[in-house]
């Protein structure tokens, strides 16, 4: 569910921003955008405001299993952000399809003013002003609901999209210091299957053990159920005969494809083209890194907070991806919107300026917005070509 634009007026810090996220010449494909400021000018609140139409779609599109109680926001509206010295802040996120979710909130009730404010007057703003209830000071608006045909619309596209968004808090005990993640175990997931629910969340901030588990479960599908048994005819000596003997070939399918996948971003992430996943045996299930004859790490949650951080990203957008149902022939086919708030979190500089950037390029159709305060992921992502610096969004 690609964003398209979003607009903030006297929004806490941030005083006017429009910004008109960037596409390829024909608009089919998502540039990165990176958000790069000091800390307090608005980052993570710019953010908030586009998660929170996410998840209003969400709820639309899977409407017995929201991820914010019926009725209720992901993002609260207040008084209190309403920028100094002014009397309203405005706030509108644009999305694909002409999907879009937008506030007006003032500072008093709309009958306290004699007229439109005058810094509502001439902008997008002032059709919301117009029907506003005059014993109100809010005022929420969204065509997300409104016709089924849009209703509709939101289903398809979340059964074709990855949508996920990384907060700033988002963590997973290391192996060291939690015995639950030392010993964490892959299980079989049980997915309910019924209309309007779903198991996918939005909001991502400690999917490891998901993650091991879609992974225990893309494993098995590629080795039971995609491999292909063929016979091969082989000469008897001395007979003149040939016999025909079943042969076990590579497996090929869907699970397979993610399994390739998934196998780029962890040989990328531990910087070792050799990786590759391993599963304990019966009685002890963990999901290791194996570069044989060497083992990197026996079990994943053994991984550094940086390593960690990395393949629950990009793990993440194929889990989420997979599960949507749709069928991707590889990354580059992968679509959706993906929000990183601190997207350098517990990185070393060489994960910051070469195997993020690197990562991104893989998935040319996944539309990243994300924040930072590292000056050379920034660099990295236009070294690596991914965007010129004039497209960093200041």
């Amino acid at each position: 569910m690609y964003s398209k634009r979003i607009q903030l007026v006297n929004y806490g810090p941030i005083e006017k921003l429009d910004i008109e996220f960037p596409f390829d010449i024909d608009g089919q494909i998502p540039k990165p955008v990176v958000l790069v400021g000091e800390n307090g000018s608005g980052k993570s609140i710019l953010l908030s405001h586009i998660v929170n139409g996410l998840i209003a779609a969400k709820g639309v599109a899977f409407q017995e299993t929201p991820e914010v109680e019926s009725g209720k926001v992901y993002k609260l509206r207040s008084s209190e952000y309403i920028m100094p010295e002014h009397e309203h802040y405005f706030a509108r996120v644009d999305f694909e399809d002409g999907l879009h979710v937008s506030e007006l909130r003032l500072r008093r009730n709309k009958m306290d003013y004699s007229d439109v404010p005058i810094e509502i007057s001439g902008i997008r703003a002032e059709s919301m002003w117009k029907t506003m209830e005059p014993n109100t000071n809010d005022h929420y608006a969204s065509n997300i609901t409104t016709t089924e045909a849009q209703k509709t619309k939101i289903k398809e596209i979340f059964s074709t999209n990855c949508v996920l968004y990384f907060p700033f808090d988002r963590s997973e005990d290391p192996a060291w210091l939690n015995e639950e993640s030392l010993t964490a175990q892959a299980q079989h997931m049980h997915l309910k299957q019924l209309a309007g629910s779903t198991e996918r969340k939005v909001i991502a901030s400690s999917p490891l053990h998901d993650n091991q588990n879609w992974l225990f479960s893309v494993i098995y599908d590629q080795a039971v159920l995609e491999t292909r048994i063929a016979p091969v005819r082989f000469p008897v000596t001395g007979e003149g005969e040939a016999v025909s003997l079943p042969v076990r070939l590579g497996p090929t399918g869907n699970a397979t494809t993610i399994y390739q996948i998934a196998l780029r971003v962890a040989r990328n992430v531990t910087n070792n083209q050799n990786a590759r996943f391993g599963i304990g045996p019966r009685n002890n299930r963990v999901v290791s890194l194996e570069a044989d004859p060497l083992t990197i790490v026996p079990n994943i949650f053994q991984l550094s907070s940086g390593e960690t951080s990395l393949l629950n990203l990009f793990l993440s957008i194929l889990r989420d991806s997979d599960q949507s149902g749709s069928t991707f022939s590889g990354a580059d086919s992968i679509r959706g919107v993906v929000l990183v708030d601190e997207i350098d979190l517990h990185l070393h500089t060489v994960h910051q300026y070469e195997v993020l950037p690197r990562l991104i390029q893989m998935f040319p159709k996944v539309q990243f917005i994300a924040t930072t305060h590292s000056p050379l992921f920034v660099l990295g992502v236009c070294a690596a070509g991914v965007f010129t610096k004039g497209e960093v969004c200041p």
